[in-house]
């Protein structure tokens, strides 16, 4: 939702933001990720993007569940976060 109106654009069909942002605009890792994987599997998404921080959790969840076809972008900021999303 954040995302969305920072961009002034929807997010594309089958992806999925999370993590937090500090006023500057660096990205920061979230918790309970595993949670929100879970409702990414749940709803079929395949692409997710999360914090650097959140790396380590993501892969090592979609690891054990043997899912290669989640996407996992990683982002450090919310420029880059724009920049991969809309890759414009």
């Amino acid at each position: 939702c954040m995302f969305s109106l920072l961009a002034l654009r929807p997010l594309p069909p089958g992806m999925v933001v999370t993590g937090g942002l500090t006023l500057d605009g660096r990205a920061v890792g979230v918790g309970s990720l595993t949670l929100k994987l879970e409702a990414v599997l749940q709803f079929d998404l395949r692409t997710v993007f999360v914090p650097l921080q959140n790396l380590g959790e993501a892969s090592e969840f979609l690891g054990r569940r043997g899912r290669r076809d989640i996407v996992v972008v990683v982002y450090e900021d919310i420029y880059a976060l724009i920049r991969a999303v809309y890759q414009d």
